[in-house]
């Protein structure tokens, strides 16, 4: 005997939610994270999104979910773009360049006595993206650092007083003629 197995339908996510627009806003939310492509794609205007928030307790719980995956969503985009790369087109001299297509032995494939010619593109990763990723993902690590420690005039580190910020001023105005 199979055991029964629950499994929710991620294209059903939002159930609990019965009015269509508001189904299709939260779907649409999921897919891109964002209020106004979300208004767009099903046709509605955004305000009607921060009205159901306001009376509709079910759907304000339903929004965090769909934010929420957005947000996996773009995460997911910002890794793929940073680890996979995307492809952009090479150009010389105002033109196109194109490559030629080669078999799984590195050798041009030849069609009607022809190199079968194909777009040329480089692959580019994004260092920043990753920076980002890996900052958000492990902050303790990746995270960006100000030094601000005190070291006085023998490069000792101490604490910073009044009477040092007033000596540092006073400093400052004596080279600069008091200006």
């Amino acid at each position: 005997m199979r055991k029964a197995v629950n499994r929710k339908n991620k294209a059903d996510a939002f159930g609990g939610i019965r009015h269509p627009n508001k189904r299709a806003f939260l779907q649409a939310v999921a897919r891109t994270c964002s209020i106004v492509r979300a208004a767009a794609i099903v046709g509605i205007d955004r305000d009607n999104h921060y009205l159901w928030l306001k009376k509709d307790q079910a759907y304000a719980e339903a929004f965090t979910v769909a934010w929420e995956r957005g947000l996996d969503f773009l995460e997911a985009e910002a890794v793929r773009r940073a680890t996979e790369g995307t492809t952009k087109p090479v150009f010389h001299a105002g033109k196109r360049v194109l490559d030629f297509v080669l078999d799984e032995n590195g050798q041009p494939v030849i069609k009607d006595g022809r190199p079968v010619p194909t777009p040329a593109v480089i692959r580019e990763y994004s260092d920043n993206l990753l920076m980002f990723v890996l900052n958000g993902r492990r902050s303790r690590v990746y995270r960006q650092r100000l030094d601000t420690r005190f070291v006085d005039d023998r490069g000792r580190d101490r604490a910073f007083t009044l009477a040092d910020a007033d000596r540092l001023v006073s400093e400052a105005d004596a080279e600069d003629g008091g200006k």
